[in-house]
């Protein structure tokens, strides 16, 4: 009787052992891109959920890739934030089990204006999209807006005193700029060379097209801000070199 109790305990015991260590999770992983395509390797990124307000926070590797594992479902939010670059939060990430979800954020210039969703994929819609509406759906997925282009915007719009019909074509430029380089990193099927090749010629285009907007007094301050980015870049890879491995 007692060695029959004692087993009925034990295996009730490794029982409910074993259902806790099945508990269902998910995994969020990611890169990290500044406005001209360079992966970041000096950011913060913080996770919260959404439910509970309970936050993990962790930085990328020096590919510019972060990763948080065994995860609870449900809905989470992202936050990246980089010296001289606009923070950037991706909301309502919902966090599925033995999933993982990857979510690529593009960190503008520096600006006042908050930024939003960019480049989530696996995330499912709250309501199942009807056959017929599946490949759309799909194709919005690869090219989903990351709305930076309202920072990017803001950053240029004062200093070159643009006008507001400047604004509307120099939006609708940069607004294509960012989908083509967007549905270019959904592209499995290149090689990153390729990959690299292809979006640094989308930017030639678009670099065309918006100095095509642009006086000759606003061509010569946009030239000075391209070359404050440059050297903020190459101060930031400066300063991650210098980083003990």
């Amino acid at each position: 009787m007692y060695s029959r109790m004692t087993t009925a305990l034990l295996l009730g015991g490794m029982s409910l052992f074993a259902q806790g260590a099945q508990t269902p999770t998910g995994n969020l992983a990611g890169t990290l891109y500044d406005q001209a395509g360079a992966r970041l390797e000096q950011a913060a990124i913080t996770l919260r959920n959404a439910e509970t307000g309970a936050t993990r926070t962790t930085s990328p590797n020096e590919r510019g890739e972060y990763r948080f594992d065994n995860l609870a479902l449900g809905k989470y939010s992202v936050r990246a934030a980089a010296k001289s670059l606009t923070t950037v939060q991706i909301d309502d990430i919902l966090i599925q089990n033995k999933k993982t979800i990857t979510v690529n954020v593009t960190l503008p210039e520096a600006a006042s204006t908050p930024i939003s969703v960019v480049e989530v994929s696996e995330a499912p819609a709250p309501v199942e999209p009807a056959p017929a509406q599946q490949q759309e759906t799909q194709e919005d997925a690869k090219t989903l807006d990351p709305k930076i282009v309202v920072g990017e915007l803001n950053g240029i719009k004062d200093r070159l005193a643009l006008s507001a019909m400047q604004q509307t074509k120099i939006r609708a430029v940069l607004q294509d700029r960012q989908l083509q380089v967007a549905a270019l990193r959904a592209d499995t099927s290149l090689t990153m060379p390729v990959r690299r090749e292809k979006i640094k010629a989308v930017r030639a285009v678009a670099d065309v097209k918006l100095r095509a907007l642009l006086n000759e007094d606003q061509l010569d301050e946009y030239d000075q801000i391209l070359k404050e980015r440059r050297e903020r870049a190459a101060q930031r890879q400066q300063e991650t070199a210098q980083l003990p491995r």
